[in-house]
């Protein structure tokens, strides 16, 4: 299995707060389309819950292949991605 680790925050032009889908949406142009994802969040200081949903939602629905593993994630992100990931698991616990 293949991983591939991402700067989250070269990815998007050093921003420290991400809060858009758009944000997201630039992300995920760059990501694979199977495999583990690491996604560093180093350098980052918070997630919208936008953002964490096209990533941890949306994305991750179309794409089951992709395992995304969050890192060096502050307590606020992890925070804001574990309901993201909850809101999946219970949208696929109601399909």
């Amino acid at each position: 299995m293949t991983i591939t680790r991402i700067d989250v925050r070269a990815h998007l032009d050093g921003s420290i707060r991400l809060v858009s889908r758009g944000e997201a949406k630039a992300l995920i142009s760059a990501l694979p389309r199977d495999g583990t994802v690491e996604l560093d969040f180093a350098g980052i200081e918070g997630i919208g819950p936008s953002f964490a949903d096209e990533l941890f939602r949306v994305f991750a629905n179309a794409h089951p292949a992709v395992v995304l593993a969050p890192i060096h994630a502050n307590e606020a992100i992890a925070r804001m991605l574990r309901r993201a990931q909850a809101s999946r698991t219970s949208a696929a616990n109601q399909g």
